[in-house]
């Protein structure tokens, strides 16, 4: 693992040992050894050999199994599936018996396991029904019953659930000596399923990220310095118009004040990426459409409101759309015109949204409740402009007439996270995208993603993690690209973070890099602000 993501075993905190083991769903690496599941592995090859081979009684009389009563009684003395006291009672009790060993060695580590990490008071309430203290019924539950499915898996997602919620609780307490640094509290609270998908990527135009985005982008989902900055960080080095000192985890970086803010790349190559999930379900989307009001104000007053050459007083969404489909309650389909606002998020130096402590909520949440203030503040503002007198309201009115929410706010994190209404978005368009007539000749990738739905399945896993390394791929290229501001001195830095911004032309009219697809740019000048 040192090798693959740069990493020391000493630099990794007691959190995120235990987070590279975990499963990539539950927000972990996924860097499992064989000996994590050795024990798992036991249990479940002894429920697959021997229960199925034994014959077992039913309420119409007893079925013979596979192998002759004597050999049964032979290898393990006694039918488990009939015994009383726990169907290995005896074979356990047998010292002997290197079988009835290696079950109760196996079914007693896991189940210490799992009991350490869920507290005594909540061992009553836990979830799991196959790791009890009981090992006469390894591998079954307290009733004698055997659970559908594979037992491994089983016993290893109780095993893995109960990590999960060991290290809740570790951040809920926030006890010290469990974590290196706030970045590595912030990055397990905000991280979701969608800000490791990149894990998932093949290399394709989707999900290919070179040697050093994939090492920072894992860097960044365990909060650990970033290696990019490595060189900068021994020293006092400085960045950006107040000559800030450049931070281990690039959050300075990011966040410095330059000429040309160089934000806009990651919003406009998310907003394209979103619009090409659009096509894929056939649904038409309007990027930045300037008449979002047509139609729905009154003539005289939308032509006032038209004329003015203020283009910053214009509301402006990033993505429109006239025909997106909405399922009623009665499970009737209306088509409804729908506004999206993407929006990109950083951790900011005063880390106010980003809390390391015990926040109220995660950032992107928070970002999409101020969005929908903002936008309803502006159609306010508007009325009193253009509408004065006017007790309708006409631009409110209108804003309001977009979709359910008004304005749906598309928010991507530090950490790749999204927030719920992005999550519902991906969703809805891969289900919509799968009932099209193109998607019926799809091939499923796997036999469980034909369980699942076969092409709803499919554009959904290529819409994750087309996102998420879209996200990583803009994030990292966004501190390399500044990185050739960082100077020794805070005067050389203060100089280089304004170059050319008196009296030439880029400082005149700053330039806006749009994506239309994954290859090609076009460079469009702003208006005169």
């Amino acid at each position: 693992m040192g090798r693959c993501f740069t990493s020391k075993s000493e630099e990794l905190s007691t959190l995120n040992k235990i987070r590279v083991h975990l499963p990539i769903r539950l927000g972990g690496l996924g860097v499992r050894e064989l000996s994590h599941v050795r024990y798992a592995e036991f249990i479940g090859g002894v429920m697959d050999g021997i229960p199925p081979l034994l014959p077992q009684h039913h309420d119409d009389g007893e079925h013979h199994g596979k192998v002759n009563k004597l050999y049964v009684e032979h290898w393990i003395g006694e039918n488990c599936l009939t015994s009383e006291h726990g169907p290995w009672s005896k074979i356990i009790s047998r010292n002997e018996s290197a079988l009835g060993y290696g079950i109760n060695l196996a079914f007693t580590s896991m189940c210490n396991e799992y009991h350490t990490m869920i507290p005594d008071h909540e061992n009553n309430l836990s979830s799991s029904d196959v790791l009890h203290n009981d090992s006469s019924f390894a591998g079954f539950t307290l009733s004698g019953e055997i659970k559908q499915g594979s037992i491994t898996q089983c016993l290893s997602k109780d095993l893995e659930d109960a990590m999960k919620e060991h290290l809740d609780r570790i951040y809920t307490q926030n006890e010290e000596g469990y974590f290196h640094h706030n970045m590595e509290r912030l990055s397990w609270y905000n991280t979701d399923e969608i800000s490791i998908q990149c894990l998932r990527a093949l290399p394709n135009r989707d999900g290919i990220l070179k040697n050093d985005i994939f090492i920072e982008a894992v860097r960044c989902i365990l909060g650990l310095p970033s290696h990019i900055l490595q060189p900068f960080v021994d020293e006092h080095r400085f960045i950006g118009r107040n000559a800030t000192v450049v931070d281990a985890h690039g959050i300075v970086v990011k966040n410095a004040m330059l000429i040309n803010g160089d934000y806009h790349r990651m919003h406009a190559s998310i907003q394209s990426l979103i619009i090409d999930m659009f096509k894929k379900a056939k649904i038409w989307a309007i990027r930045e459409p300037q008449h979002m009001f047509h139609g729905l104000v009154p003539a005289e007053i939308l032509k006032e409101y038209c004329d003015q050459h203020a283009i910053k007083k214009f509301i402006i969404p990033d993505i429109m759309t006239y025909d997106y489909p909405h399922r009623e309650r009665s499970g009737r389909v209306i088509l409804q015109r729908r506004i999206f606002e993407v929006k990109t998020m950083r951790v900011d130096s005063r880390m106010n949204k980003y809390n390391p402590r015990n926040p109220s909520g995660r950032a992107v949440e928070k970002r999409v409740a101020e969005i929908e203030a903002h936008y309803t503040k502006r159609a306010k503002k508007l009325d009193a402009t253009f509408a004065a007198g006017n007790n309708s309201n006409p631009f409110l009115s209108a804003h309001k007439s977009y979709g359910i929410n008004e304005i749906d706010s598309l928010v991507v994190g530090h950490f790749g996270e999204v927030n719920k209404g992005l999550k519902q978005l991906i969703c809805s368009l891969a289900k919509v995208a799968a009932e099209s007539q193109e998607a019926g000749n799809i091939t499923p990738a796997s036999s469980t993603d034909h369980k699942r739905k076969g092409a709803y399945a499919l554009f959904k896993k290529r819409f994750k993690v087309a996102l998420d390394c879209v996200v990583i791929r803009t994030q990292t290229e966004l501190m390399i690209r500044r990185v050739q501001f960082i100077r020794r001195t805070k005067e050389a830095a203060t100089q280089a973070a304004c170059a050319g911004i008196h009296g030439s032309i880029a400082g005149k009219m700053m330039t806006r890099i749009i994506y239309f697809d994954h290859t090609t740019t076009v460079t469009t000048p702003l208006p005169n602000l």
